[in-house]
């Protein structure tokens, strides 16, 4: 387990090398469903390698407890989930490469964790989640968009942000192309479609919208 920072922040406590952002830096999500099975970690930072991921980050792990490992194959785990009983979980996976530039991450709770790198020119925030389907209540929607907010109030200014995961929602195609959502949208906007509104609120980009 890495040293403990404040507000629930992990730091390293190392000499970091940096992320070159002026080279391409590939990153994915993925919702893999109960990390424990025999095997799948293993398989999961196999085809990190072959796709030349640089991080990764992963949904419904049903891991309990928050915190890091290292994986055989040399890989960096950071993991969020409750302490007990049923979890979601989430996690981001580093590189070989990618883990010396760990600055810090915050486990928030079972949906959501936050992982800072160290970069040039700026710093690089992840938020990786993992939000409720469209049959929860609303105030347990409510509770996730507020508590997401936070963490994305809470990244330096000058930071790089990403926010990825798996938001159960379907955005729908759009009309109209703008800096928030392309053309390349599909089907039609479900109850949790109002991830647009928070996109625009925040200044983020869908960027499965234009691929």
């Amino acid at each position: 387990m890495d040293d403990q920072a404040g507000h629930g922040n992990y730091a390293t406590g190392k000499n970091l090398n940096h992320i070159q952002l002026r080279n391409i830096l590939k990153v994915g999500t993925w919702n893999v469903g109960k990390l424990k099975e025999l095997g799948k970690l293993n398989n999961i930072c196999n085809e990190m390698d072959r796709y030349n991921l640089k991080l990764l980050g992963i949904c419904e792990t049903n891991l309990n407890g928050q915190g890091s490992f290292t994986t055989s194959t040399h890989h960096s785990v950071l993991f969020s989930g409750n302490e007990e009983g049923y979890s979601h979980g989430v996690a981001v996976i580093l590189s070989k490469e990618t883990k010396k530039t760990l600055i810090c991450y915050s486990p928030v709770n079972d949906r959501i964790l936050k992982v800072r790198l160290h970069a040039k020119p700026h710093n690089v925030s992840i938020i990786q989640c993992y939000a409720p389907t469209s049959t929860a209540s609303n105030k347990e929607m409510k509770t996730f968009y507020n508590t997401l907010q936070e963490m994305i109030d809470s990244i330096p200014s000058r930071d790089v942000k990403l926010l990825m995961g798996d938001f159960n929602a379907k955005a729908g195609s759009q009309n109209i192309s703008n800096s928030i959502y392309g053309r390349f949208g599909l089907g039609h906007q479900n109850d949790n479609g109002d991830l647009i509104d928070f996109c625009s609120t925040n200044n983020l980009t869908i960027t499965n919208f234009f691929l």
